[in-house]
């Protein structure tokens, strides 16, 4: 595709700045007409890479998936999305909106061994590589938690000359890994953002991760989804399946493994009690377990404590069952290590519920302190338990924060918004404005 210069006045900071694109206006339609001289609308072609599962229901699933059904909806646009795949049947297939096409290309390669993700480092690199030679592609972007598995697939567009983006969904340095190894592979993977063009984070401290120069593009939530007021939702049914009827409903959803911090939740559970005197609760934890031998320390734990009246255990739900949770809930408790926004965080504001967190990460980019819930230490179980009985002893508070909660996320996580930074940043690096 011909590359096309332009005038735009578009003033960067120096490199040594970030750059958020959060607080820009949304002149996409007319800058790519002034450009065009007026003459066509251009159709952008875009390959999304990401080593997520998209048939799952993590955060940069659900990041990718808006973005993308936004992007079709109400913008010119091809996108291919290359991505792991846990189902060996999988087969690409593609979507059509209006004169727009979404083509997914899943990548199975098995268990998630150090095999297996070798297997998935070259598999896909062939499979983006195959896309670029047939396919016309303007941009590469790689989303996600950003390691050594995406060097080669970065490789291929930046030695091809397409411009590539770099999109971190997490903290990308190596604090909080437990294991030397993955530290290890963390760091080797921070080498690939020297292939980027750009390099853009879902929040200022994803973005900041990645270095001087990046950009804050900022996330989303499908706020007419996630609404207390929707028809279908049903909290009853809920709280019926888990025995909380009459009692006070905590709830803690994120996908299992210990960077996540269940077992600082269980803890938490443990110690609550004795502060709330007249009150009884129960805990729900739920999501899909990414380390069996973590998830067993967690179950044997609730055993030896006799939390077992009090703690479930859930495996992972569809985002509709998800939401119910998070209406019949009295308070959502995210005692994350390692978060680079925290859609749980989003998704339970959305839905009015408070948020008791771990100052980590981009929570507090999400969570207002006093305001739509509270922030906690790394590690301070204490204040786990002092912040959750404030939430669930106030109804007024309670009330309120879940009011504020909701007005912010419709303020700041708009899909639309999203989208249309999105095209703005796109069209602007094909102009060569970037």
């Amino acid at each position: 595709m011909r590359r096309v210069v332009g005038r735009v006045p578009f003033v960067f900071p120096d490199k040594g700045e970030q750059l958020d694109f959060t607080s820009l206006p949304n002149p996409v339609g007319s800058e790519w007409g002034d450009l065009m001289g007026h003459r066509q609308k251009l159709k952008i072609g875009v390959m999304e890479v990401t080593s997520s599962d998209l048939d799952g229901i993590g955060g940069v699933e659900t990041y990718v998936k808006g973005l993308n059904s936004e992007l079709l909806r109400n913008h010119s646009i091809d996108i291919h999305t290359v991505y792991r795949s846990v189902d060996r049947g999988s087969k690409d297939r593609v979507v059509a909106c209006g004169g727009s096409r979404l083509f997914m290309h899943p990548v199975y390669t098995g268990e998630e061994t150090e095999v297996h993700r070798l297997k998935r480092l070259v598999k896909m690199s062939r499979r983006v590589n195959d896309i670029l030679k047939t396919e016309d592609i303007d941009i590469v972007n790689f989303h996600g938690q950003l390691g050594s598995s995406m060097i080669l697939p970065a490789m291929i567009p930046y030695m091809k000359g397409t411009p590539v983006v770099v999109t971190s969904h997490g903290e990308f340095g190596i604090e909080g890994f437990r294991h030397p190894i993955k530290a290890v592979g963390l760091s080797l993977g921070s080498a690939f953002t020297r292939f980027a063009t750009v390099r853009t984070g879902v929040s200022a401290v994803a973005a900041d991760s990645l270095g001087p120069g990046s950009i804050v593009v900022g996330s989303l939530c499908d706020i007419d989804f996630f609404n207390p007021e929707n028809s279908e939702v049903n909290p009853e049914s809920f709280r019926k399946q888990v025995g909380a009827q009459n009692k006070k409903l905590i709830l803690y959803p994120a996908r299992i493994t210990g960077l996540k911090g269940q077992m600082d939740f269980v803890k938490m559970c443990e110690k609550l009690p004795e502060m709330l005197e007249g009150f009884d609760f129960k805990a729900v934890v739920v999501g899909p377990s990414f380390d069996e031998d973590y998830l067993r320390q967690i179950r044997e734990y609730i055993v030896a404590h006799d939390l077992g009246e009090r703690v479930v255990i859930m495996d992972g739900v569809d985002h509709k069952r998800l939401r119910d949770m998070y209406a019949a809930s009295d308070l959502v408790v995210f005692p994350t290590y390692q978060e680079g926004l925290g859609l749980t965080a989003v998704e339970s504001l959305a839905m009015k519920t408070p948020v008791v967190a771990y100052n980590t990460g981009g929570i507090p980019e999400v969570v207002e302190e006093g305001k739509t819930g509270f922030l906690v230490a790394q590690g301070d179980i204490g204040g786990l338990c002092e912040k959750a009985k404030k939430v669930l002893t106030d109804p007024n508070l309670s009330a309120s924060m879940g009011d504020e909660g909701r007005k912010q996320m419709i303020e700041k996580f708009s899909p639309e918004k999203l989208a249309q930074r999105y095209m703005q940043l796109y069209k602007r690096i094909i102009s060569g404005q970037i």
